[in-house]
């Protein structure tokens, strides 16, 4: 073999010692970056879980009158008239002012007794009443949660709150009216599909009329990225 065709072989020898250099590190660093992003996202799903446990948590310790103040601040999807909100601001309203006598009483318990008298029969659920007599826990959810998933619908984030009664089957207890929720374009945890959807449920037990009577429900809260909110 030629000096020179020793040269052109070393140096072929060397572009591809190189490029299988290059190409190795490169499939390096993707993997890495693959693992990091995956950490990334299971990290920030914990802490939104973890958010969204405290959420619920916190329905025993708010006091239903301090939400009196709350305002759905010009924003439709919280008003109890969406389509007037949009036509004159003066008009947004969500209610959370009928809150303020209901003073030493959890957001829960209002909640407990909206659902007291829930029939499937008849469809009646969270309908803010308990018989004739009112009981607006379903608005004083609404209330609190507008508040604290506040950020979340400031980041683009859709969230809905249910209702199941566990009875044999896991039933959905409707609801009356503005549903829990910052889009109006959503019904039901169960409606929207996907891997981003983040769901959390709870026991939420309702006693009848004595201790020993009580009805078991689930309390889920489902979000889910949507990068801007619908109105």
């Amino acid at each position: 073999m030629t000096s020179k065709s020793r040269s052109q072989a070393s140096l072929f020898d060397g572009i591809s010692f190189l490029m299988l250099t290059m190409v190795s590190i490169a499939i390096i660093f993707v993997s890495l970056s693959g693992y990091g992003n995956l950490q990334n996202s299971i990290i920030d799903k914990a802490h939104i879980t973890s958010y969204l446990q405290d959420s619920i948590k916190a329905m025993y310790y708010l006091d239903a009158s301090t939400l009196s103040t709350f305002s759905c601040r010009d924003e439709p999807y919280y008003c109890n008239q969406p389509d007037e909100c949009r036509i004159d601001s003066s008009k947004c309203n969500m209610g959370c002012e009928e809150l303020e006598t209901w003073t030493g009483i959890s957001v829960a318990e209002l909640l407990k007794r909206d659902l007291r008298d829930y029939d499937g029969t008849v469809g009646t659920g969270l309908d803010d009443k308990y018989g004739p007599a009112p009981a607006p826990g379903k608005l004083a959810a609404r209330c609190a949660f507008m508040k604290i998933l506040e950020p979340f619908s400031s980041g683009g984030y859709t969230y809905i709150v249910d209702f199941k009664k566990v009875k044999g089957t896991t039933n959905q207890v409707p609801q009356t009216g503005k549903w829990i929720t910052n889009n109006v374009e959503v019904t039901s945890c169960d409606t929207e599909m996907g891997q981003n959807k983040l769901v959390v449920n709870a026991p939420f037990r309702v006693f009848v009329s004595k201790e020993t009577e009580a009805d078991n429900y689930i309390i889920s809260i489902c979000m889910w990225s949507t990068r801007n909110v619908k109105t």
